[in-house]
């Protein structure tokens, strides 16, 4: 049966005043929750998820300048700027 993958992971722990009040990053440190570990854990784990014959698609979340449900967990960031998880996402596109 085909998959479709979606992801949300986070680039800071920091308060997002456009996502669900209700929603939290869990980390145990803030320094340890940023958009070079979101983009290192897109670049570690989606090729191994996209290796998987029954996964189709892989969504990850794009604006985090309007309001959306997960804190920080666009590849856009809140000015509209490209984190570095999108070019994460780009290398791996090409790569398929």
């Amino acid at each position: 049966m085909p998959l479709l993958v979606t992801l949300t992971l986070p680039s800071s722990a920091a308060d997002d005043p456009q996502a669900n009040s209700n929603v939290r990053v869990l980390s145990n440190r803030e320094e340890d929750v940023t958009p070079e570990t979101q983009r290192d854990w897109i670049t570690e784990h989606v090729p191994l998820l996209l290796a998987k014959n029954a996964v189709q698609v892989v969504l990850e979340s794009t604006l985090d300048a309007t309001p959306h449900h997960y804190p920080h967990s666009g590849v856009f960031d809140a000015d509209d700027k490209p984190k570095p998880a999108l070019e994460a996402l780009r290398k791996i596109r090409q790569h398929i």
